[in-house]
């Protein structure tokens, strides 16, 4: 019960989290389809941490 649900993922070998509304009902297991809105992607190097673009 909060303001998001951060889901975790693992797409062609890469690993994302997502913050999707509470309201979007995904349960552990369930297949998403995922779109992004570029503006709001954030990017970082697994290595250093630092953001990238």
């Amino acid at each position: 019960m909060g303001a998001e649900i951060y889901l975790y993922t693992d797409f062609n070998g890469a690993q994302l989290t997502a913050r999707v509304d509470p309201e979007s009902g995904t349960q552990v297991g369930d297949v998403v389809e995922l779109s992004f809105n570029p503006a709001k992607i954030h990017v970082f190097d697994r290595e250093t941490g630092c953001a990238l673009g």
